[in-house]
């Protein structure tokens, strides 16, 4: 059995879920089942559709999380929240589908949002997609809690309604505490001249079911395409770190390469009475890769800075497609400052790896493509990794290190399963020429995130090869397998 879009019509994209028949879900579940490329300390979906985090927080001693969920196919359907739990960020142990879409409100799917702990309970924030009969869109910011066994429970009505100045694109609320009141970022866009701008919110009397508009989000940026998707922020030591994806952003504006990008944004303070960022950075991206989208963030117990991202894109098709299910989540990223600038690193527990280090000098046949590879190219050199190799050294992921330049370049333009060759099959990213460069590259069977100098630069994308092609190739490095 094999899916391809064509074959999800509207209506059956929003077939409720318990019209679905037990032996479609078995036969979709025989087909994932034959997927070469599953991922092994990525989260991703077992069948269906995921995309973007959400919810990332801290609540009852356990990291929580959930990802948009559609489980009938590779599609972007009736979208749930599926959760996730973890006690270190790395291990993740399932759990099901958290926010189903059996409202009037979020008729026609549970969309992002964010959650935050208040008191013994988690409060959860979310978009609730309705569709009219013209099939006119009509988005609630909705609200619902979980209690300390998961059980949810939804408000009953909507807490925020368009205002009259945007259109029905208005959606993923991102709730935060800044000195001890609670705010919201929403992704807007305004009727008048169709563009993107980010609308902030406040509680009112400390009661999150009550909530009042502030203003546009000042952050320095007077072009942000048609329409601003996931904003969210973070307080990294101190400093608030904005990010957003700005749809139809114009290149000479900020240039990127991706369908949409994700970028972010360092000021020195937030003023929320007048709805601004203080002393706002340029706008910058993220990532450097080719799929990172979406990305949420959270800050812990401790005030540490964390954020996740969807590693897929909006308008995206995958070969895994094939196989009955698309999309992953980034690992989950530290995120700290340097000379003002984002610099983010994964957190991997000390116990993940599962043998000694191994010392690779030349070409090694791996036992398998989960594994991280250490290495450093010193001032004046330049190396050529090879990923995924098979028979051929011309087969297989390229990543180029230029220590005189500074310049880093992933090509994934040697495979048979490419993804998104309309928007290029490079990518680069730009350090400080004429120092050397450390590369830690995780590779995950078809995924990888690459972190340049500790995290200066990351470059994330997939790579689907070829079975039996686990070789890599380096000068000198050492690799920690999974």
């Amino acid at each position: 059995m094999a899916f391809s879009l064509t074959t999800f019509t509207d209506q059956l994209r929003y077939l409720p879920y318990n019209e679905w028949d037990n032996d479609y879900k078995e036969r979709l579940n025989t087909l994932a089942d034959q997927s070469p490329w599953r991922l092994q300390y990525h989260i991703e979906p077992k069948v269906g559709l995921l995309n973007d985090p959400n919810g990332f927080s801290y609540f009852n001693g356990q990291w929580q999380l959930f990802y948009q969920y559609y489980p009938f196919g590779p599609v972007h359907g009736l979208k749930s929240w599926f959760h996730l739990t973890s006690s270190n960020l790395f291990h993740w142990q399932e759990g099901e589908i958290a926010l189903t879409p059996d409202n009037p409100f979020d008729s026609h799917g549970a969309y992002s949002g964010s959650a935050i702990a208040i008191d013994d309970q988690l409060f959860m924030f979310y978009t609730g997609n309705v569709r009219d009969e013209n099939w006119q869109r009509i988005p609630y910011q909705n609200g619902a809690w979980m209690d300390q066994a998961g059980h949810v429970t939804k408000e009953k009505l909507p807490l925020i309604t368009p205002p009259d100045f945007v259109t029905d694109h208005f959606r993923d609320p991102n709730i935060f505490e800044f000195e001890g009141e609670y705010y919201a970022l929403l992704g807007a866009q305004l009727r008048d001249g169709n563009c993107g701008v980010i609308l902030l919110y406040r509680v009112i009397d400390q009661d999150v079911k009550k909530w009042e508009y502030v203003g546009i989000l000042d952050i320095g940026e007077s072009e942000l395409g048609y329409m601003v998707e996931c904003p969210a922020i973070a307080f990294v030591e101190g400093h608030p770190v904005l990010f957003f994806c700005p749809q139809g952003l114009a290149q000479d504006v900020d240039p990127y390469d991706n369908i949409y990008p994700n970028k972010y944004i360092v000021a020195e303070t937030f003023d929320p009475e007048h709805a601004k960022l203080v002393n706002p950075s340029t706008m910058q991206n993220v990532d450097e890769g080719f799929e990172y989208y979406a990305a949420t963030t959270a800050n812990g117990a401790h005030e540490e800075a964390l954020s996740v991202a969807w590693i897929g894109g909006p308008e995206m098709a995958s070969p895994t497609d094939d196989y009955g299910y698309q999309g992953a989540l980034s690992m989950i990223r530290s995120l700290s400052l340097v000379d003002g600038k984002l610099h983010q690193t994964p957190v991997v527990p000390a116990d993940a790896f599962s043998k000694a280090p191994l010392i690779i000098a030349g070409t090694e046949i791996l036992e398998h493509n989960h594994y991280v590879l250490d290495t450093t190219i010193q001032p004046g050199d330049s190396e050529t990794i090879n990923f995924f190799l098979g028979e051929q050294d011309d087969e297989g992921l390229f990543l180029t290190v230029d220590a005189t330049s500074g310049i880093v370049t992933l090509d994934r333009s040697h495979t048979d399963y490419p993804v998104s060759e309309a928007s290029g099959t490079t990518r680069m990213a730009q350090v400080t020429p004429g120092e050397s460069i450390r590369v830690n590259a995780y590779v995950d069977e078809s995924l990888v995130e690459i972190y340049v100098n500790e995290g200066e630069r990351v470059l994330t994308g997939r790579y689907f090869p070829r079975a039996g092609h686990t070789g890599v190739k380096v000068t000198q490095g050492i690799v920690h397998m999974f």
